[in-house]
This record gives structure tokens, sequence and C-alpha cells, in this order.
């Protein structure tokens, strides 16, 4: 189960503990203390999910994120095309500023924290008194002003959002997962000894239910992965493909991997052959039951009829119990 992120990993450990609960564990052989302990990981499992998962303060820093990188490609960009102007003093202008600014070349790529600290950097070189006739003349100065506050904002729902879950003192996913699976091997453990050894109340019949509740349930999770890694995979491959007809790799009008149709010829009915008063003399044709594996028979099939069957389980001490007993029991496939 290591390759299910938190919240499918969290998923089923909460329906696999629906299941087992619902098949009544006096009859299964499970002790309360360890249900207990199980479900106690679990509520902590989704508490963090929970905090992993994207908060109102998540969405408002990510939205003043993108104003921000808006604001410095902005800034950016026009003291480049200034370069181009028919004025040489905004050209002169763009040219000082365009060494003022490259240092910070590539902000919006860092980290928050990063960004944050070299923007107000950005600004602190921008307002500088030797710069500040260039930044006026091409018109930065009021963009300046937003971008400080942009960044300002961010730096507060950034801040708060660390700080708001500091009093749940929640554990490491990590450690969290590995103390649930942990307490899952014990659960089928225990079903395995019980349907084989155990005594009244333990019911074999309940314990087969549940195993194969418990073998549904992870392969719909494994259903889930996968469909979720196929769709990452799609998107990728998506952006991969070339757009651009100017691409030597891509052409405009590619043509079909099929080829193409032969010439229809000026003529496409034979002439009739002209009659020579000659009589017609056909070959005899072959008899299809001495061709090899003639008959309408297919080839050699295999001995046996059909393939081998599983063996069906049965119940402890029924007569159609298979070679161990053993009820089948498997978790999603790594």
């Amino acid at each position: 189960m290591k390759k299910l992120d938190n919240s499918l990993h969290s998923k089923f450990h909460s329906s696999a503990y629906d299941l087992v609960t619902a098949a009544d564990i006096t009859k299964l052989g499970i002790p309360s203390e360890l249900m207990t302990e199980w479900d106690g990981n679990n509520a902590l499992e989704t508490d963090i999910t929970k905090v992993s998962q994207a908060s109102d303060e998540t969405r408002l820093m990510k939205e003043k994120n993108k104003e921000r990188d808006r604001l410095v490609t902005y800034i950016m960009g026009t003291i480049r095309n200034a370069q181009f102007l028919p004025d040489q003093d905004m050209i002169e202008a763009s040219m000082r500023l365009t060494a003022v600014v490259k240092p910070y070349v590539g902000v919006q790529n860092e980290s928050f924290d990063r960004e944050t600290a070299d923007i107000k950097g950005l600004l602190a070189d921008l307002r500088k008194t030797e710069n500040s006739a260039d930044v006026t003349k091409l018109g930065l100065s009021p963009i300046l002003t937003k971008l400080e506050s942009a960044n300002k904002a961010f730096d507060a729902l950034f801040t708060k959002r660390m700080t708001a879950n500091t009093g749940a003192k929640l554990p490491p996913a990590s450690k969290v997962r590995l103390e649930s699976d942990a307490i899952y091997d014990r659960v089928i453990l225990m079903l395995q000894w019980n349907y084989l050894f155990g005594a009244t109340p333990i019911d074999p019949k309940a314990i087969e239910t549940l195993a194969e509740n418990l073998c549904r349930l992870a392969d719909r999770i494994d259903k889930g992965y996968n469909q979720s890694v196929a769709q990452r995979r799609a998107a990728a491959e998506k952006k991969k493909k070339p757009t651009d007809p100017k691409d030597p790799h891509a052409p405009k009008d590619p043509k079909p991997g099929e080829p193409k149709d032969p010439k229809t010829p000026k003529d496409p009915q034979p002439k009739k052959p002209k009659d020579d008063g000659k009589p017609d003399i056909h070959l005899p044709e072959e008899d299809p039951s001495k061709q090899p594996g003639g008959g309408g028979g297919s080839g050699k099939q295999p001995e046996g009829g059909s393939g081998k069957q599983p063996e069906s389980g049965g119940g402890a001490g029924s007569g159609d119990t298979g070679s161990s007993g053993n009820p089948d029991i498997h978790l999603p496939t790594e």
C-alpha cells in the first residue's frame, strides 16, 4: 500500500475498518482493543489528509502568488521591450534598469519564501534614488506599488496557514500510515488463524464473506489508483504533443499511416474474351477434406478440455475445503 497517496490510503483503511466492524468482531475473533487502536489511527489519517488538502487560505495564497508573478513578469517585460522604442531616452533608461533587475530574473519560479524575499529586494533596488527617474519614465511606479501590496498579502496568508495547525501537533503521515498497515496485517493474521482453528462463537462463513469483501475493496482501490495514474500520464502526453506547424518534427498536414490508394484503371471492367470455338477447360478443385487439418475441424485442442479451474475454499470443517483452507485476502498491489 506504499504506492497510495494519503487520501487513498486513508480511504482504504476506513473502508476496511467498516467492513470488519459490520461483520461482527465476536464472530471473527478480533479483540475490541485492536479495533479501537485501528479506529484511532484512521481518525489521525483523516485529520492529516484534511490538513494537506487545499484550505481557503491556501486558495487565496495561490491567487496572490499568481498576481505577484504576473506583476513581476510585466515589470521585466516592460523594461526589456523599452529597448526597442524609437526614443533614445527610454532606451537608455531600459538599459540601466536591465542591469538592476538582472539578479531577479526567474524569481517567479523560486520557492514561496525565497520569492517573497527576492521581490522585497527587487522593490528596494528599483526604488533607490538613482533609479527612480528611470522607473517613472517607463511608467512602472504604480506597478511597484501593486507588487508590494500583493507580496505583503501573500506573505501574511502564507504565515497564517503555516501557524494555523500548530496546536494540533499531528504526527507525520508516514508514521501513522505504517502503524495503520501494521494493525491491518494483525487483523488479517487473526482472521486466517481463527478460520482454521477458531472455536465457537467464531464463524468461518463470516470470515469467508469478510475475506471476499476485503479483496473487492483492494481491487477497487487499485482501480482508482490506476485510473489516476493513467489520467496524469495522458495529461503529460498531451502537453508533449507539438502544436506548432513550423516544427520540423510535426508537419502541418501529417500523412495517414495507410498506403496510398492505387490509381483507378481507365477501364475497371476486364474485357470479355472472344469465343474461339474451343471448349473451356477447368482444373479440378481440391477437396477441402483432403487438406491438412481438413474436415472443418480446428487444430489440436489442449488435453483435458478447459483450463484448470480455481479451487473453491470452503468453511472450516466442510467437505469442499481447499488445500490450505485459508481465506485469500490480498492488499492493493504495489
